[in-house]
């Protein structure tokens, strides 16, 4: 008889610890809320005013490994880029003069896919997504009787589960667009518990070169860099096919040393000045 009440007790710390792992297990936001809060955090995101990283992109096919490296510097309020090539060792013979280009190689490093709508930094080609300017206001003051609130779905989205990446807990998305499957690109999301930082997408890309096409998945990866967060790193496989033929590979990309400079010279961005300023460097001996 004594030892009902500690069975009693035991039964009910079992209980209680089940319960507990019952509402993890079942967490009361659905897939579409979950992704709503990843998308309203991935919008308030505030950029430094200039990016400075290394690339490294390579595309890998039989063996066969063909890579790039580049120095870059992002005036991350139009996008113009300040490009460096960097030779992958003292054999490889290249030109190491910087150009001036309209948007950095490869792709905006803050891109989240059209995750964050009508942001001016999220586009993959720089502003492309970043909507029309906002009207000039009225002349004449109109009177507000009434206002509407529209939301948007662009997606179906499933709660797949909770998964660990990184050892943080994350939610776990399917994503199945509802419309323009080519401009909405997001099939995965790994979206973080605690925060809603998008740790992880899987993108779909459409690829077409000449007769042969595909539609590969690429897995993209981001890190903070300050209160940004930034691809750290992206993976693809790919084979392109037409009729019996096929052209198969895959592809790395990555950004290390990723600063973020207060400021930088004007010069590093306008093709004219910078040119000047090669100019009236000293020659290097060799």
């Amino acid at each position: 008889m004594r030892r009902a009440p500690r069975l009693l007790g035991f039964a009910a710390f079992c209980a209680i610890s089940i319960a507990a792992k019952l509402v993890w297990a079942q967490p009361a936001l659905d897939g579409e809320a979950i992704f709503a809060r990843a998308r309203t955090v991935a919008e308030a995101r505030v950029l430094p005013p200039y990016l400075e990283y290394t690339t490294y992109a390579a595309f890998v096919r039989k063996g066969h490994v063909d890579a790039e490296h580049y120095h870059v510097i992002v005036r991350t309020a139009d996008g113009v880029s300040n490009v460096t090539p960097v030779p992958d060792s003292p054999a490889d013979h290249i030109d190491t003069k910087s150009y001036v280009q309209k948007s950095p190689p490869y792709f905006w490093p803050a891109t989240t896919f059209g995750l964050a709508r009508q942001q001016r930094n999220d586009s993959q080609d720089f502003g492309l997504s970043g909507g029309a300017p906002a009207p000039e206001p009225s002349a004449t003051p109109l009177t507000t009787i009434g206002s509407v609130h529209a939301v948007a779905h662009d997606y179906t989205v499933t709660l797949a589960g909770i998964e660990t990446l990184g050892g943080t807990r994350m939610y776990h998305l399917l994503l199945e667009p509802i419309y323009d499957p080519q401009k909405h690109q997001i099939r995965e999301a790994y979206i973080d518990a605690e925060t809603f930082q998008t740790r992880r997408l899987v993108v779909a890309v459409y690829a077409k070169a000449g007769p042969f096409h595909s539609q590969p998945r690429a897995v993209v990866d981001y890190a903070p860099i300050g209160s940004a967060w930034l691809v750290s790193k992206g993976e693809i496989d790919f084979t392109l096919r037409f009729g019996p033929l096929a052209f198969s590979g895959a592809g790395e990309f990555r950004l290390t040393d990723v600063r973020a400079p207060e400021a930088e010279p004007d010069w590093l961005f306008d093709k004219d000045k910078l040119a000047a300023h090669q100019r009236a460097q000293p020659a290097q001996p060799g």
